[in-house]
């Protein structure tokens, strides 16, 4: 029986809030989940950004500037700065997976073809998922800050950007309090993000188990940081590592086409099918392409003339930070654990 456009339509749909077994082994995604989570507050014009016909490419913001306080009052005092804007380039990178659906397998298998298109789809979310993992996690590396405050608890080492936590019982038992020091040396007060490998992880845990019926209450220090694993941030220069960031600071925001958004072509049509899909777990759009064709899949259990169509989902992303005006300076600071 072939799949009708209209029954397709309705398996993407519906795989929107039937997506309930999203982990299938995978790694936890400790970055993506923060990252995805403050996209309101980094992109604050992200719903416009989405609803353009073409892909945003700066954003302007005002700058800092600082001027000496005077000590005096003064009958001219029109010299004052006017104020400066800063234009900021935003790029985007595409992800996209494939997966094909054949007619005739599943009129022979077990499972329906709307089964077997939620088994696909959910794999090639998963495999989404992990690379833009991953792309976060080297934009993290990449764009942690290189100029920081020495007014600090922890010893800034300018050769690898690091904050290094001394390697004493002492220091070590006042890790969560040290990084939060470092913070608020830069001029970020507040709540806190941490995204760490596991063993800093397990450090920074450790401390949050010794309250108060222990003879040291360390767990009052990390009051105020969200501490969140990220397996695939280690460095192994460092008995522990991760990176520190004011809440807000950083996110991923996602784009696609206007042809996907306005939904256009045909399934049978030499174009193809152009839909969206929102993504179930994160919130966000995706664009969704098919085709369908005439194949021989005798090789894997079909026929000589099968009906495939072959799915594509794809979304523009782009990652960023507070933008600021001052060279190799970021909101996001890396902190290390030294060794003994």
């Amino acid at each position: 029986m072939s799949y009708s456009q209209t029954e397709l339509l309705k398996a993407i749909t519906k795989a929107n809030g039937a997506f309930q077994e999203a982990e299938m082994r995978e790694l936890k995604r400790g970055a993506l989940n923060v990252f995805r989570a403050n996209e309101p507050q980094v992109f604050v014009n992200s719903k416009e950004m989405k609803k353009s016909d073409s892909q945003p490419t700066k954003a302007i913001l005002f700058a800092r500037d600082y001027q000496p306080s005077g000590d005096t009052r003064k009958a001219d005092h029109t010299m004052g700065d006017l104020g400066s804007t800063m234009e900021k380039d935003i790029s985007y990178s595409t992800v996209s997976q494939v997966f094909k659906v054949s007619h005739k397998l599943a009129d022979r298998n077990q499972m329906s073809y709307e089964e077997i298109f939620n088994n696909k789809l959910r794999n090639a979310l998963l495999n989404l998922y992990r690379d833009e993992n991953q792309a976060i996690i080297d934009w993290l590396a990449l764009n942690k800050s290189q100029v920081a405050s020495n007014e600090t608890l922890m010893t800034w080492n300018p050769t690898s950007f690091v904050y290094e936590n001394t390697n004493s019982s002492e220091e070590k038992e006042f890790l969560g309090q040290n990084i939060q020091a470092a913070m608020r040396a830069n001029g970020y007060d507040g709540a806190y993000d941490i995204i760490t490998d596991q063993r800093m992880f397990a450090n920074l845990q450790k401390l949050g188990f010794n309250g108060v019926s222990n003879a040291d209450n360390t767990a009052a220090q990390l009051s105020g940081l969200t501490i969140v694993e990220e397996i695939k941030a280690s460095n192994a220069t460092y008995g522990g590592f991760g990176y520190g960031m004011l809440k807000g600071m950083v996110g991923m925001s996602s784009w696609i086409p206007s042809k996907n958004r306005k939904g256009d072509g045909n399934i049978d049509g030499t174009a193809g099918l152009f839909a969206t899909m929102i993504d179930p777990i994160y919130n966000t759009p995706l664009a969704v392409h098919v085709t369908r064709k005439v194949a021989d899949t005798q090789s894997t259990g079909g026929e000589a003339q099968d009906i495939v169509d072959f799915y594509e989902i794809s979304r523009d992303n782009t990652i960023g930070g507070a933008f600021l005006s001052t060279a190799n300076e970021s909101a996001v600071f890396a902190f290390g654990q030294l060794k003994s």
